[in-house]
């Protein structure tokens, strides 16, 4: 199923409209998965970018000629990176770990799901624990409780 775009009249009279997509039909994704602050960080990292790679390897090769060809017509940077990569980004509750990959499009969700299925297989193997917004109480000393039993 095709993407609609749609642009205001300004926009189509008052600012130039490209289409990359015709020329280069590759997107950036990414999975975003929380890892505990203090989980095997190094693990869910090499499981993330083994898994990528494993399912991108083959995009990567035919998305560079394309992507060198939008450098020159475009004069993008040439920095672009096309690897998989892995960030961090701390938050209160874990680690997030965002892994940025190149797709072909159509076909995201495909990829997407089989990367998945392999994250999980990899993290059970590895023994890497998926946080959650779950809480967790940790009681350091004796609790007394009364009251109303419980039923």
């Amino acid at each position: 199923m095709a993407s609609r775009v749609r642009f205001t009249n300004d926009k189509i009279f008052d600012s130039p409209i490209y289409n990359f997509m015709r020329e280069f039909p590759y997107v950036w994704e990414e999975i975003k998965i929380p890892i505990h602050h203090t989980g095997r960080r190094a693990e869910a990292e090499r499981v993330l970018l083994q898994v990528a790679r494993k399912h991108t390897d083959e995009i990567v090769q035919e998305a560079k000629p394309a992507l060198g060809k939008l450098r020159d017509d475009y004069f993008l940077p040439q920095e672009i990176e096309t690897d998989p990569r892995v960030y961090l980004r701390l938050t209160d509750n874990w680690t997030e770990m965002s892994l940025r990959f190149l797709s072909r499009e159509p076909g995201v969700r495909e990829l997407k799901d089989k990367m998945y299925r392999d994250i999980l297989d990899g993290f059970e193997r590895e023994n890497v624990s998926i946080a959650s917004t779950t809480s967790e109480v940790s009681i350091t000393s004796p609790v007394h409780v009364e009251g109303a039993s419980l039923r």
